[in-house]
């Protein structure tokens, strides 16, 4: 059973019994004022939940009745609008509806909002839950807050595709609703949700009004401060508030909510429990009309709830009422807490449920396995491939030494570790079939009380081949002239069995100047010279102690296969052009890392002979990807 409708019907089986018995914060239906220090109602809780039957709604919906007739007629909404009450509340409804609606279609267009289809499950239970359980047949100022507090918790899902700034942070620009219906019922609404890392604040506010046959207005606001990503210890805080309030004939209704909430996380990442303090109040004033000439009434009182979301019996509660007007009935006073209650509840679980669902699917952690790139990995048959997967908090940006289990998903032949927790950094080996063109895959996941990551290894069994460019620049100085040479080239190469490399390269030759006593001489032809194939060769150091493997390249280049020319100019107009040249071409040599992006640089220097200056050479290199 999910935690809301537990809550829903906790509740609703408590008002069953309070109106029905009596019992409550207080312990007697009388009409002077509650004591300050009341019996619990934890005998009536474990009575209700051991009393729930799933799929059994009559109880459920015959609490969900007595709580509408009564706020109806403790506001004084029913008795002032007549026989006209019920047709009225419903143009509400309808009108609340379509207003929460459209503004959830803002809020797609504005952030890009498309739910995953467990998001949108998520999200059509929560509107389900809030919207027609509890607006469709509580009070009309109950169904406002419901209508608020359910805009709060689809927030999380609404900052979803938000463009994040440079520190993580998400702004949506505040969402608005404003109509006047042809039933005359007007409706202010609007949302405005902030992500500051992994922390989530929102505030709604809701107004919604009739002018005839007389003027009638309930203002709801709402605010939600939540962590969507469970601490070190796998505590959950969040903390919400809301007040109500509805004017009707001089009189109305104000309720008031404020809650600090603390879910806990086990090891598995699973919500199991949750405590909550709240303090909530309520007070009636009569106005005119049928309810004229009777007192007005407020209460306030602390309720303490521990909650569980895996078995209903290890919920608790106790509180007590903290201040009361001197003529407070104490009917009342039981039921305006106990329909608060049925907020907090509500409230508390679907937040939490919205958070579980982003700490379970990768939205707080992730692992990385540097070494192997995000491409399938393409790996000798029958060799064994060392890995490390780390653990990183996406908000927090530090590793954690949280468990990684490694399994082999699909393929052959092995992962080990297979199936244990090994803390991060987690050393892994893959081991490869004996045969080419064979593929497997290894899944990571970490599951811990800081939420779940996921991700999949995919190797194939080959020759890996690797892909390389980068430039060689001369810089020299001889008896005041100055030459400069540049090129770019790029490589292809594979490390054989017995670790050695084999691989072939083209080059380019993309400039040529000499300047120095009067003259500046310039190739402009430079760039039509061919040259052979580069030679790649060098050795491959495998990877060990958790360190990428390494490899040390040799590129060697051959003379150009046609010839070049140079054209130097001096003082007035002096040209001189010199002999056809073959370009002999660079040569270099990397230890470069042998993961996928990596760079590498080299420096000859040219000092002696009457020469100043250096050659430089840089290398960036790509794992090609698999076929």
């Amino acid at each position: 059973m999910r935690p809301a409708r537990v809550a829903l019907q906790l509740f609703s089986f408590i008002l069953i019994i309070s109106l029905a018995t009596g019992c409550g914060l207080g312990t007697a239906h009388t009409a002077t004022p509650p004591t300050a220090t009341p019996d619990p109602l934890l005998a009536v809780i474990r009575s209700a939940m051991l009393n729930i039957h799933p799929g059994d709604n009559q109880p459920l919906n015959q609490a969900e009745q007595d709580a509408t007739n009564l706020m109806r007629e403790q506001s004084g909404a029913r008795a002032a609008l007549g026989d006209q009450a019920d047709a009225i509340f419903l143009k509400m409804d309808r009108a609340r509806a379509a207003a929460v609606a459209d503004l959830l279609k803002q809020a797609g267009a504005g952030s890009g909002y498309n739910p995953t289809p467990g998001q949108r499950l998520a999200l059509t239970g929560l509107l389900k839950t809030l919207v027609v359980s509890v607006v469709s047949s509580m009070d009309v100022q109950l169904a406002s807050m419901a209508g608020a507090l359910g805009l709060l918790a689809a927030s999380a899902f609404i900052m979803d595709n938000a463009p994040r700034g440079a520190a993580g942070n998400a702004t949506l620009p505040n969402l608005e609703v404003v109509t006047t219906s042809e039933n005359d019922v007007a409706i202010y609404l609007s949302l405005t949700p902030t992500m500051s890392g992994s922390r989530m604040e929102a505030a709604v506010e809701m107004i919604i009004s009739v002018s005839t046959p007389i003027a009638y207005e309930e203002t709801t606001t709402g605010t939600l401060s939540m962590e969507l990503c469970p601490d070190a210890q796998g505590d959950v805080p969040l903390q919400f508030s809301f007040n109500s309030s509805s004017a009707v004939n001089g009189g109305g209704m104000q309720l008031g909510v404020h809650s600090n909430v603390t879910g806990h996380v086990n090891d598995e990442a699973k919500l199991t429990t949750y405590d909550l303090q709240t303090t909530s109040s309520g007070a009636v004033q009569p106005g005119q009309g049928a309810n004229a000439g009777t007192p007005n009434q407020f209460v306030e009182a602390n309720l303490n709830i521990h909650g569980s979301t895996t078995n209903p019996e290890d919920t608790s509660l106790t509180g007590n009422y903290t201040r009361a007007s001197s003529q407070t009935d104490l009917q009342f006073a039981d039921n305006i807490t106990l329909i608060t209650g049925v907020m907090n509840v509500v409230m508390t679980t679907i937040a939490l449920m919205v958070a579980e669902e982003k700490w379970t699917n990768g939205y707080c952690l992730e692992i990385t396995v540097p070494e192997l790139g995000a491409d399938t990995k393409t790996v000798e048959p029958g060799s064994s491939t060392p890995f490390t997967a780390h653990v990183r908090h996406k908000f927090e940006g530090a590793e954690l030494p949280l468990p990684v289990i490694a399994t082999l998903a699909d393929g052959q032949v092995s992962v080990t570790p297979s199936g244990s927790r090994v803390p991060a950094p987690a050393s892994f080996t893959f081991k490869a079939a004996d045969q080419e063109a064979q593929s497997a895959s290894v899944n990571l996941e970490t599951r811990s009380k800081r939420g779940i990551a996921k991700l999949d290894l995919k190797f194939i069994t080959g020759v890996p081949n690797w892909t390389g460019e980068g430039t060689y620049q001369k810089n020299a100085t001889n008896s005041g002239i100055e030459v400069k040479y540049a090129y770019t080239f790029s490589i292809t190469f594979h490390a054989m069995p017995d670790g050695t490399i084999e691989g072939t390269g083209t080059l380019k030759f993309v400039d040529w100047s000499q300047k120095g006593q009067g003259l500046v001489c310039k190739d402009s032809t430079i760039s039509s010279l061919v040259y052979p194939p580069l030679q790649v060769t060098g050795t491959f150091a495998p990877a060990a102690a958790g360190q990428p493997g390494t490899f040390q390249l040799h590129i060697n280049s051959q003379a150009s296969t046609n010839t070049s020319y140079w054209i130097c100019t001096g003082p007035g107009g002096m040209s001189l052009q010199g002999p056809p040249f073959t370009d002999l071409g660079p040569t270099m040599g990397f230890d470069i890392a042998a993961t996928d992006g990596a760079q590498a640089n080299g420096e000859q220097d040219l000092s002696g002979y009457g020469n100043t200056g250096s050659a430089t050479w840089t290398l960036q290199i790509h794992t090609q990807a698999a076929p």
